[in-house]
């Protein structure tokens, strides 16, 4: 998950530092998006606890979920019971 992690504090700090994103070329993106990573790495300390909601991560904070759509701890929930069916039926 530090690859994620890392990934949301580089989208943050280029909408911080970089307003103009948009207007910006391709190459010219590419190379302050190395730069920026390059930064990131340097500095981050992967033997650290991930502080990044998980939702964050995920990159589904702002969904919203429709009538009929499990959220993660059901769906973690619903494959938790189905492997154990699974397995059940295979050792029979």
């Amino acid at each position: 998950m530090h690859h994620k992690n890392i990934k949301a504090i580089i989208k943050k700090q280029l909408k911080t530092n970089y307003r103009d994103w948009n207007r910006l070329k391709k190459r010219e993106k590419r190379e302050l998006a190395k730069k920026v990573l390059a930064e990131v790495v340097a500095d981050y300390d992967f033997s650290k606890e991930i502080e990044t909601d998980k939702l964050d991560l995920l990159g589904i904070k702002q969904q919203e979920l429709t009538s009929g759509m499990m959220n993660l701890e059901e769906m973690a929930r619903f494959i938790e019971d189905n492997e154990n069916d699974v397995y059940s039926s295979l050792i029979r």
